[in-house]
């Protein structure tokens, strides 16, 4: 549902509902092109809202493992803007923590060619936040 005017209206595009939340978040366009793919592309991706986050990221540090630590601060984005009620097993800082650590990881192993996996772990909380309110906002005018 897209909110125009004080009333929801339904929409079929997502990418195109994120692009509008996402437009004023204070990053690169590369930064802001990934978080809507992430957004739209994560109802599809692995759910680990039953799991240990600290163990998936002890795993993928001991694996070194690119997917994972992607998988893991992907997760946190989407819950952490959507959803931030979900996560209820440890702090906001603790999980921004997880997400900024994973992102910059996965900016290491991509030999720090990829910059918005760099920006991603120095700016996650407030992105999030940002997110998180332009989401929020959508539904309550």
């Amino acid at each position: 549902m897209l909110h125009l005017n004080g009333k929801l209206e339904p929409t079929s595009n997502l990418k195109l509902y994120f692009q509008d939340k996402c437009e004023n978040l204070n990053c690169q366009e590369t930064t802001k092109a990934y978080i809507v793919s992430t957004l739209v592309t994560m109802r599809g991706s692995k759910d680990l809202s039953n799991k240990s986050l600290t163990l998936i990221y002890i795993e993928a540090k001991t694996k070194h493992n690119f997917t994972t630590y992607q998988e893991l601060a992907d997760w946190i984005l989407f819950t952490r803007s959507l959803f931030p009620e979900y996560l209820q097993n440890a702090s906001l800082d603790y999980y921004d923590a997880l997400a900024q650590d994973s992102y910059f990881k996965c900016y290491l192993i991509l030999e720090k060619k990829w910059k918005l996996f760099e920006e991603l772990a120095d700016t996650f909380p407030k992105i999030a936040d940002n997110l998180n309110f332009n989401l929020r906002n959508s539904f309550i005018k």
